[in-house]
């Protein structure tokens, strides 16, 4: 329940942050920049902290220890980095999206393939992630427009996240 409860505020926030980046777009790289950053450093944090809970007496457990410092490493590379030029977080934007625009494609594709049901909502952000990605592509030369397709690709992360929290989990009971 504590789960649902801070999946729907997560999505809020993030529906809070797109709305407020589609109003006031100008001086909204530096947000954006901190907002990456910041992003990073919790997926990180949450990463090393998985592992030193569990992961370590798992197989495979060193790949997440790994994977947790790398991404904390970007997340301040790319916060040094993001500070100095608007240009780069629109390089950056457009890695991201065409990233995981590419990969939930694929992850669409082998749902349709095990008959999964959610396979066309997958194949939906895979395209709207596309579709941002080259978008930022067009107007690589605006920082304002930059802001407004960011949050316009936040909108889908926040519904998903809100839309997640009220679908119901299976759970399996053992009877004895």
């Amino acid at each position: 329940m504590i789960k649902k409860i801070s999946e729907i505020l997560i999505g809020l926030a993030i529906l809070f942050a797109a709305v407020s980046l589609i109003l006031e777009p100008k001086d909204a790289a530096e947000v954006i920049g901190a907002i990456i950053g910041i992003t990073l450093f919790v997926i990180g944090i949450r990463y090393l902290i998985f592992y030193s809970t569990m992961a370590r007496h798992m197989v495979g457990g060193r790949m997440i220890f790994y994977t947790g410092l790398i991404i904390l490493d970007l997340s301040l590379l790319s916060t040094v980095i993001l500070q100095k030029s608007h240009r780069y977080i629109l390089l950056y934007l457009v890695a991201v999206y065409a990233f995981y625009g590419v990969v939930q494609l694929l992850r669409s594709f082998e749902g349709k393939k095990h008959e999964n049901p959610s396979w066309k909502f997958k194949f939906l952000f895979a395209v709207v992630d596309l579709v941002i990605c080259v978008a930022c592509i067009f107007f690589i030369r605006s920082e304002s427009t930059m802001s407004v397709i960011y949050a316009i690709g936040l909108v889908p992360t926040g519904v998903s996240r809100i839309v997640e929290a009220f679908k119901r989990e299976e759970t399996v009971g053992i009877q004895l």
